[in-house]
Parts: structure tokens; sequence; C-alpha cells
């Protein structure tokens, strides 16, 4: 049957397709097909006031503004003592001052002793020089022993204890870390592109993971003076300053960090799909007594999905959200027909994210 037919079927359906293409052409080469026929409600959008902030993401990892790694001080490398005791355990909160660890003190007691009689030696029937020789054996006699005691040098949290007791250690040794978990800071690198419109002072929008649903403040507080390079990629490394809080922060979380270029507040916001260029100068489609029509508008500052409206437009028009679809006309046809009835030009495209 169908080996019969197959010539009728297929003129059939070559005939279906050429109708088709011709009812699609005249749909969209007639200019009043688009500006008179029905709109869809879902095709417009009521223009409204609201704020809008026109800013550039970039991701890091938080760390503390003050982190100090505490080593053992001696009279020289060579010298070793034994850990006595250790006074904290990792995650102990410590303030400044505080004992963190004691080394045996036998040997620089007994060296301050003797220092100590060498001085009283020499006061009582010494030259000047003498004296003054015992005076500054005593003097490094006592800070040798002092030294057998590591206190803390911030107030902050212990996270990392790196000797234990029995152990032998020497000058330089390093022993105990401690981090400042008051204040935490994230470094993000800005591409190259970016980077002039960046300035200290800004403010920045910081989103981590392990804190869902919270936004904390932040400001940029310092932009390195050289441009970093890797596969190709040229950046600029700042710092983001992050607000003083009771968070539960640790270092090395990830951070989402929005730094915020400008922003304006209770001015008319649309979608940036809905802004087009033609001959250029910039347009909406206002749809009116069922009408569109092109509006002639200027725009602010965009965020890449919305964008600002200084003047052409009021609260309560409704304009087409997506002018795309009614901007696919030939050129040669664009060029005939009302300007009143059709809209005209491609969208304009903001930034999409940076």
């Amino acid at each position: 049957m169908f080996r019969k037919h197959w010539k009728i079927i297929i003129s059939l359906i070559l005939v279906l397709i050429i109708i088709v293409f011709f009812i699609n052409k005249y749909m969209t080469a007639n200019p009043s097909y688009n500006a008179n026929r029905e709109i869809n409600s879902n095709s417009l959008y009521t223009v409204s006031r609201g704020d809008l902030e026109d800013s550039i993401s970039v991701s890091g990892y938080i760390s503390p503004v003050n982190e100090r790694e505490v080593s053992f001080r001696s009279r020289n490398s060579e010298t070793r003592d034994t850990v006595d005791a250790i006074m904290v355990e990792e995650g102990n909160l410590v303030k400044k001052g505080d004992l963190l660890i004691v080394l045996d003190k036998t040997k620089e007691k007994l060296e301050y002793l003797q220092a100590e009689n060498e001085y009283k030696k020499a006061v009582i029937n010494g030259s000047k020089n003498e004296i003054e020789e015992a005076q500054i054996n005593l003097e490094m006699a006592q800070e040798d022993l002092a030294a057998t005691e590591l206190k803390a040098p911030i107030t902050g949290l212990v996270t990392d204890i790196q000797v234990e007791e029995g152990d032998n250690v020497s000058g330089g040794t390093a022993a105990v870390n401690i981090i400042d978990n008051s204040r935490y800071e994230v470094e993000v690198d800005i591409p190259e592109s970016d980077i002039s419109q960046i300035k200290v002072g800004l403010k920045a929008r910081v989103v981590l993971d392990a804190l869902p649903g919270q936004y904390l403040s932040g400001e940029v507080i310092a932009i390195e003076q050289e441009a970093e390079e890797d596969s190709g990629l040229v950046t600029v490394p700042i710092t983001v300053l992050l607000e003083e809080g009771d968070f539960d922060l640790k270092p090395g979380y990830s951070a989402d960090v929005d730094i915020i270029i400008k922003s304006v507040k209770d001015k008319l916001i649309i979608p940036i799909t809905a802004v087009y260029n033609k001959e250029g100068k910039t347009y909406v489609s206002k749809y009116e007594g069922g009408q569109l029509e092109d509006v002639l508008v200027k725009t602010g500052i965009s965020s890449g999905l919305k964008i600002s409206i200084d003047s052409g437009l009021e609260a309560g028009d409704r304009i087409m959200i997506n002018t795309f679809q009614f901007n696919q006309l030939p050129e040669e046809v664009q060029n005939e027909g009302s300007e009143e009835q059709r809209p005209g030009g491609p969208p304009m495209m903001g930034p999409m994210g940076r």
C-alpha cells in the first residue's frame, strides 16, 4: 500500500512544509502582526521601584587577621631543653600573657644563680668594668630563665600544639599556633579587566557555605601592587575584612564575595532583556492600549540581570520582558512600516556576570 502511493504521500508532505513556511514568513514580515496581536500577560512586566547593585562576584577562603606561631627562644640553636609541662590544649581560648608551655629550668636556674653571685661579688670588690660585665651576664641569665616559660603573645584560640611533654627542643622550634578568632578576612583574586573598578573602602557582601542563610558585611582594605598569572589568567589579589560578630567561623571556610561597585535605591528597575538598542539609542517596548510602541529610555547601572531606568518610564508602565522575539524582522522589513507599531533593534545585553 505504502509503496503504491509513496509519491503522493511525499508530495503532500512537501506541500505542507511549503504552506507552513509561507505562513511563518508572513507572520514575521508583517510589521503590524507583532504590534497588534494579543500579548500574553506572562510576556509583560510591570515597572516598579526598587534597589539595585552593580557588583563583582569572586570567591576565596577566610583566614584570621592575626595569627601567631609561637616558638621557643634560647641563646643559640644548639641549646636543647626538655618540655616539662604543657599548660593548654588545642581548642583552648587564651589571653595575652597566659602560660602555654614550661621547659625544664634546672640548667637555666643554676646559671642564673651563678651569675647573681658573681654580680654581688663584683659590686663588693670589683672594678667598674667587672661590675658591668657581671651585670650583663646576670641579665642574660635572667632572660634565659624567663625563656623556659612560653607565654601567649596574643589573645585568641589555640589551634595547634606541635610538641609533647618530654620532647627535647632548641631555640626556634615552633611549639604552639594561636589565632585571633575575633576578626577574619578573605583574600580574593580580581580579573585584570575589573581591577580598575576596585577601590579601598568599597563594601562587600559575603556568603559562607558554613553559615547558610546568613550574609556577612565586609570592606576592601588592601589591593596588592603586583598582579599574578596562572595558566594565562591574570588577576590581582585583594583583601576583604569581614565584620565583627558572634559567628562560629573557622579558618579555611569557603566564601562567596560580592564587591559592590555601585548601588541605587528607590529607582525604576526592569529586566535587562527588556532593553534594546536601535540606531544608537536605547528603547523598551511599552504596551498600552493593545499596542506596542518604542519608548526612548535613559538607563543607569546594571546588575547583569536587571537595569535601572533614569528616564522614559513611570512606575506602573507595562513593557515587554523579552524583546528578542519581537526583533527578528529582516533588515529590509525593518526599514518599512510605522515606527510606532513595532519595536526594533536587538536587545541590549548587560554584563551577565563577572
